[in-house]
């Protein structure tokens, strides 16, 4: 199974999920908001139940696709999340910097 490596060290960033991911005000960030509310029936103020769903499926979930930039490694995981006996796919997107090992959350979005 082609996991993320380092999965147990990832981190996902409050910015990324409270700031981007499910801030209804945030210029781009509003529309993954949106769906969101619409498929899992979450908001900000249960990003600490995504961060948790996105984490414990990373041990389970395979990586889809690898990409090199100037910075780092990226990674494309499609997770299965269950939220509020709600069910989706949620495609991650990881990153792994040059000079480092932990892979850090870049965005998440709703598989709609």
């Amino acid at each position: 199974m082609n996991l993320l490596p380092n999965y147990q060290l990832a981190e996902i960033p409050d910015e990324k999920i409270y700031g981007y991911c499910l801030n209804s005000l945030h210029e781009r960030g509003k529309h993954k908001a949106r769906i969101f509310r619409q498929v899992l029936g979450i908001s900000a103020k249960d990003g600490e139940i995504l961060k948790s769903e996105i984490i414990s499926n990373l041990q389970i979930s395979e990586v889809r696709n690898i990409r090199e930039n100037i910075h780092g490694t990226i990674y494309t995981v499609p997770l299965k999340i269950c939220i509020f006996e709600r069910e989706a796919e949620i495609i991650t997107a990881w990153i792994i910097l040059h000079n480092n090992n932990v892979p850090k959350l870049i965005t998440c979005y709703v598989n709609v």
